[in-house]
């Protein structure tokens, strides 16, 4: 277990960690004065970070309060702790099955750690950590505010801070084992392939689409039951465990979890947290066994590359050879790259062509209430009623374009190749637009999907999905263009794998954070002040164009310093 430790500890110092700003090796290279200039500058940023999380915890603490009062009046207030930890769960599962294959086989110390006296066990414990420390930041912006404003409405005492600290530390387990299974079954097989990278890729796909389907599987299970609503009456007016048992019917361990923590005053609370934590040990050591058997079959080999030995002819010569647009030339660049490195793609293009799944899953697994839902449709073109929807479609834009972390990181993905961009003939504005394009492109497809979900689950009307369309646009592309600059000024450009360019990347944070500022800016103001669809429309388009045009002028005048300022 001593191996296992010391291999986390230098993992995590290697690593450089979430809220470490890429950039710092360049400056230091230009002295103690800029070094110092650009620690400063970190720290600001990362003040500046905590404030916008710490500001996030306001309005969740608020929500849940209000989901508790309402739940008390019929005594079910113990249904909120197991709802938590089910969406808790849910989202370590989908997301955390990313950053599992990331360290666990695209990370590039996997060639220094196989040649180690260490077991398959070992190294994998030790990812794991890494892995489930970043998700305890995930789980405390959104369990931490439950825990404490459930534990102040009931006035629990000292034990229940306890025993909610011990299941904090527990909860995000189970998920993270079981997406770590279905990597590590599926990478498995990927060396029986010829070109490793895409069954990769594909594998990764596949369990990004398994982890899909149980959440689906699951939502459907819980869905059903609330179908008829005697039965739903029925479940409300039981004692406080009708409820949680249909919150917790997804993750079986959350019901002992949730029971714990309400029983906390009691032995029984005791016996539940002895079985919420036993069950957690149990599908640990069933991941440590099944990584002893598959790890090494799986990951041995994964830094290999592979080639087609094919002849080329004259004509293909004469077309690849052909002169074309630099832009069109670098653009083509950037998005062969993003395809075709299993990281880049998991995280930037896959991770953004999944939000239109992800929010179209709760309706799908209720289609009993898709009558309803489309009687909204008729409602998007009323003057009074369609501007706050316009809104929230707009404020959905925002948010998915601000979480592609394409251009956010396209500085940071050149890594130690940067200097390239310095020798080569082309202008500072083709640089630009062929790393804004590719993001540009991958948002705009995202907001098509996005469109196509709500044309069938909404019925909505032509008129509105293209004034959706058309003010879309804009917004898409200034986020694209926030993206760039941010990655501009603090490239993380010092990595020894892919994934820590777009996973561990500060940068890829802040145009999400900002979207969703953004995003919910125009939806307030709308409802706040009534205002009406065609004023929301034309005021949203004219207002985003305007600063497309001021921040591509500042990018132009500014960016060409920033990019000579930049060193390895």
């Amino acid at each position: 277990m001593n191996r296992t430790w010391l291999l986390t500890r230098m993992l995590l110092k290697n690593g450089g960690g979430l809220l470490m700003m890429g950039g710092a090796g360049e400056a230091s290279a230009r002295g103690g004065g800029a070094a110092g200039k650009k620690k400063a500058r970190q720290t600001v940023l990362k003040v500046l970070l905590a404030l916008v999380l710490a500001s996030l915890i306001f309005p969740i603490s608020a929500f849940v309060s209000s989901l508790y009062e309402g739940l008390a009046q019929t005594g079910q207030e113990g249904a909120l702790l197991g709802l938590g930890m089910c969406v808790v769960s849910m989202a370590v599962l989908l997301f955390g099955i990313f950053y599992v294959i990331n360290v666990f086989y695209f990370a590039q110390d996997i060639d220094q750690l196989l040649p180690l006296p260490l077991r398959p066990y070992q190294i994998l414990s030790a990812k794991f950590i890494v892995t489930l420390l970043y998700e305890y930041v995930l789980i405390a912006i959104f369990f931490g505010p439950l825990l404490v404003v459930y534990g102040v409405k009931s006035g629990a005492g000292i034990l229940f801070y306890v025993y909610g600290l011990a299941v904090f530390l527990a909860l995000p387990v189970i998920p993270l084992v079981i997406a770590s299974l279905l990597a590590m079954v599926l990478m498995r097989f990927t060396n029986v392939a010829k070109n490793k990278d895409r069954f990769r890729m594909f594998a990764g796909i596949l369990a990004v689409g398994l982890s899909l389907g149980i959440n689906l599987v699951f939502q459907r299970m819980t869905n059903r039951p609330g179908a008829d609503p005697e039965q739903m009456q029925q479940i409300l007016t039981q004692s406080n465990g009708g409820l949680l048992d249909l919150m917790t019917r997804m993750f079986p361990n959350a019901k002992f979890g949730s029971q714990a923590l309400i029983m906390a005053d009691s032995w029984t609370g005791l016996g539940y947290l002895g079985l919420f934590l036993g069950l957690t040990a149990v599908f640990y050591g069933v991941f440590s066994f099944v990584g002893e058997k598959l790890y090494f079959g799986g990951v041995m080999g994964a830094s290999e590359s592979f080639s087609r030995r094919q002849a080329v002819t004259s004509k293909q010569y004469d077309r690849a050879a052909a002169p074309s647009s630099t832009v069109r030339a670098y653009t083509l660049k950037e998005i062969r790259v993003l395809l075709r490195t299993p990281a880049y793609f998991l995280n930037t293009v896959l991770m953004s062509l999944l939000w239109p799944v992800i929010m179209a899953i709760p309706l799908a697994s209720n289609t009993e209430n898709l009558e309803g839902l489309g009687e909204i449709g008729s409602l998007l073109l009323d003057p009074e009623t369609g501007g706050i929807f316009l809104a929230i479609g707009l404020g959905v834009l925002l948010f998915t374009s601000g979480a592609n972390s394409t251009s956010a990181t396209a500085i940071s993905r050149e890594g130690q190749t940067f200097f390239i961009n310095k020798y080569m003939p082309i202008p500072f504005k083709t640089i630009l637009l062929g790393k804004i394009i590719p993001a540009f492109l991958l948002s705009l497809i995202t907001m098509i999907l996005l469109l196509v979900s709500i044309a069938v689950f909404l019925k909505t009307p032509l008129l509105f999905l293209l004034m959706l369309f058309a003010a879309g646009l804009p917004l898409l592309l200034f986020m694209s263009l926030i993206g760039i600059w941010i990655d501009l000024m603090h490239p993380k450009l010092h990595w020894d794998n892919e994934q820590k360019a777009v996973k561990q990347n500060l940068n890829s944070l802040f145009p999400m954070l900002l979207g969703l500022l953004l995003g919910g800016t125009p939806i307030v103001l709308t409802f706040l002040l009534k205002i009406s669809l065609y004023t929301v429309f034309i005021s949203m388009l004219v207002l985003f164009i305007l600063l497309n045009v001021a921040l591509y002028r500042f990018l132009m005048a500014k960016g060409p310093a920033w990019l000579d300022r930049i060193e390895n």
